[in-house]
């Protein structure tokens, strides 16, 4: 079964059995709404690891999107957080993962790959692209002082990629929408990231990677 072979943790790494296979027919990865397509193994490529992270999101948020739009409500850093997002691995067993080997993955990286999926299927093409300079989601608020480290880092990244939708949401859904490696994803970041500068917290500085920035823009994106 799936669920033993994944370790998963705010701090922890995922072990995924698999690498995914891009056919390039279009930036949604193939499939459709009634039978999405499970992970398919690839030998290599520089988008390999990214691909199969995109499209295990997206078969298991075909298949179980109420599930996982509850298990990513619970608090981060608590063991029912981690209990939630192992029961919704389980529920699917090995159903959206073809071949065996592990990949290794940043536990916020599955989570991102999660809320591009929900994004694709509630909103896609058609989500808002722009919003009020004043608008707000409370999600700092949500959470109990004092705050753990990993906790402050996440609402830190999450207020930073607030302030980058308010100013450009039309290419941040683009970025949500491409695939890793495309001439989609690069353009989009390349315009984005002119204004991130002003986004930043005060006193703050942030390191981000590609798939990092996908990851925090989509969760943000689909509050």
């Amino acid at each position: 079964m799936l669920i033993a072979r994944l370790l998963f943790g705010m701090s922890c790494i995922l072990a995924v059995p698999a690498l995914a296979q891009n056919n390039g027919s279009n930036d949604y990865g193939g499939g459709t709404r009634l039978q999405p397509r499970a992970a398919q193994i690839v030998q290599s490529g520089p988008y390999a690891a990214q691909l199969v992270l995109q499209q295990f999101g997206m078969c298991l948020v075909a298949r179980r999107m109420g599930s996982t739009e509850q298990a990513l409500a619970l608090p981060l850093d608590t063991p029912g957080y981690d209990k939630g997002i192992q029961r919704l691995f389980a529920s699917v067993g090995d159903a959206c993962l073809e071949g065996s080997g592990d990949l290794q993955f940043p536990a916020s990286l599955l989570r991102g790959s999660l809320f591009e999926a929900l994004y694709r299927r509630k909103f896609g093409p058609s989500g808002v692209d722009n919003f009020p300079g004043n608008f707000e989601t409370g999600y700092a608020a949500s959470f109990a002082a004092p705050l753990s480290p990993e906790v402050r880092q996440h609402v830190t990244l999450q207020q930073f990629s607030e302030c980058v939708i308010k100013s450009d949401a039309a290419n941040v859904r683009r970025l949500v929408l491409s695939s890793p490696g495309s001439s989609s994803e690069e353009a989009s970041i390349v315009t984005l990231s002119s204004g991130f500068s002003s986004c930043f917290p005060a006193g703050t500085s942030l390191k981000m990677t590609k798939p990092s920035l996908r990851a925090m823009m989509a969760e943000a994106l689909y509050r």
